[in-house]
Formats: structure tokens, C-alpha cells, sequence
């Protein structure tokens, strides 16, 4: 098994890649994010402000009216779209071909968000799956691993209650079973299992954050601090790694990126962070002078 590495710059560096001079904004990646109901869109605007704020292009919010007219009275550079259930969503897909898409910030937990899911995957768009969508998944077990297909590129990104309940039973992964009892209590390999059962990129969160994909490539990060542990912060973690998948990153580097840089940019805020601060200080990756950029 190859040792995991740690995430810093050197790791993902080399495949940041700045705008060129005939770029357009959808050329920089568009961005999808699935909104909440009405009184609970604040999870989703902070998810597609981080995405803006990434360096996307273009970031577009789907939702009910009644949501819509909320994000309205908040946003001015992020589009709106009406959509009320799986077929407009994916009748504008198809029209619009978003490169990414975020869902599961404050989206509702059951059937309605697993179909908006449904209908991500369906269509192949990469996807970052996230909050409610990963405890409406939870909640249905056998269901994750049938959902998932490979030709829709995707991230995970569960905390420790999240991932309990999201892989209940890591014996399933031949690779993981193998393992002696002292190394399955490795984060490491519990993270790099549920990649593999999902076959895709798992972010394991928490003070030291592991990313795993299903080739069993691990990174470990390990410049968070307690600054980022208040309501929202995952939230806007979603919209980065989005931004990144939406640019053309492959899923694990998006996400290694997006992680660092949400530590980054947390530690410079420090411990007078709010998700909403955090948001709006997220910068593009490429723009930063301390990354060697391919």
C-alpha cells in the first residue's frame, strides 16, 4: 500500500492552471448548487459564494421559487434557476451543461434529494455530495454503493457521524477486511476503503482531514485548526471543492486543493471566523503567489 501524503501544495500544485487570455466564464467551469427550502437556503448560498469566490466562471443556484426569491434578496453574481423536481432539473442540464454541481447543504434529508442526486448521476455531471444528501444516503443501507456510477465523477465529504453512517459495514471492501485489527482503526485506511466501495474521492473531515480515492491514493491534512469548527464552514468546503472539479481538476486533487486552501484561508481569519467570513475571503487557487502552478 502506498503511504499517504501530506497535503500541501506540492502534492496537487502542478495541475493548477490559470485562465488563459481567451477564456469565458464557462470555459472557467460552471458550478450547479442544489438549494434548500425556503428557510433553509442560507447552507446552499454559502456553498455557491465559495464557489464564485473559487474562480469559477459561472455559479448557478436550483431551487423552488420561494427559495429562489430569498438567495435573490442576498446575491447579484450567481444566476438563479427555478426547479422544482428530477425532470427540470435534468431538462436544464441538459440545456445548460453545468461542469460541476454541489448538493446536500441544507437540501432536505429523504427521497426528493436522493432524486436531484439521482439525476446528477445520470447525467455524469461531477458532483460534490455533501450534508443532507450524504445523510439521506446513510439513511438507506445498501443504497449508496448501487447509486454511485463510475462514469459520474465524485466527491464525498462526510465528518465522523456523517461517515458512521454512510459505511456502517467497511467489511464489504475485500481490502479493508484483509486488514489487521490494529490498521482498521486507521482513519487512513477506513477513508481509502470507502472510496473504493463508492468508487469515487471520500474526504474524511476533521482535524486532520484525510482524502482518499478508489485507487487507494491517500493525503492527509494537517493545517486545520479550531477556527474552522462552527455551523457552515463544511458548506463552504463544498463550494471549493465544486469551484475545482467545475475548473477541470481531476476529484482528488479538487479536493486535497479545495481542503488546503480552506485551512489556509481559515488560519489567516483565525478564531474570529464565521462561515460567512470564510466564504468571502476564499480566493481563487491559481491566483495565489505560494503555489507552483502548472
Amino acid at each position: 500500500m502506498v503511504e499517504p501524503s501530506p497535503n500541501t501544495p506540492a502534492l496537487w500544485g502542478s495541475l493548477v492552471v490559470k485562465p488563459d487570455a481567451d477564456a469565458h466564464k464557462y470555459r472557467r467551469g460552471h458550478c450547479l448548487v442544489v438549494s434548500g427550502p425556503e428557510f433553509r437556503t442560507g447552507a446552499s448560498r454559502l456553498a455557491a459564494v465559495a464557489a464564485m469566490n473559487s474562480g469559477t466562471g459561472a455559479v448557478t443556484i436550483a431551487g423552488t421559487k420561494a427559495a429562489l426569491r430569498v438567495h435573490a434578496a442576498h446575491l447579484t453574481a450567481i444566476m438563479l434557476e427555478p426547479v422544482t423536481g428530477p425532470g427540470q432539473l435534468a431538462s436544464w442540464i441538459a440545456a445548460r451543461r453545468p461542469s460541476a454541481a454541489v448538493i446536500g447543504p441544507a437540501a432536505g434529508v429523504g427521497h426528493a434529494t436522493l432524486g436531484l442526486l439521482g439525476v446528477l448521476q445520470a447525467a455524469a455531471v461531477p458532483v460534490v455530495i455533501d450534508a443532507d444528501a450524504l445523510t439521506s444516503l446513510g439513511a438507506q443501507p445498501g443504497l449508496l454503493a448501487g447509486r454511485i456510477q463510475p462514469a459520474s465523477p465524485m466527491v464525498l465529504t462526510p465528518h465522523a457521524g456523517e461517515f458512521a453512517r454512510l459505511f456502517r459495514d467497511l467489511d464489504q471492501d475485500t481490502g479493508f477486511r484483509s486488514l489487521s485489527d490494529a490498521r482498521r482503526l486507521s482513519k487512513i485506511e477506513q477513508t481509502r476503503a470507502a472510496a473504493r466501495i463508492v468508487r469515487g474521492v471520500v474526504v474524511y473531515k476533521g482535524r486532520e482531514t484525510v482524502i482518499a480515492d478508489e485507487e487507494g491514493r491517500a493525503a492527509v491534512n494537517t493545517n486545520a485548526g479550531p477556527e474552522l469548527a462552527v455551523a457552515g464552514s463544511g458548506d463552504v468546503l463544498a463550494g471549493i471543492i465544486g469551484s475545482h472539479l467545475a475548473m477541470g481538476m481531476p476529484p482528488f486533487e479538487a479536493a486535497a486543493s479545495a481542503v488546503w486552501l480552506h485551512a489556509t484561508i481559515g488560519a489567516d481569519i483565525g478564531l474570529a471566523l464565521t462561515a460567512d467570513r470564510l466564504a468571502a475571503r476564499i480566493e481563487p487557487i491559481f491566483a495565489r503567489k505560494d503555489i507552483q502552478r502548472g
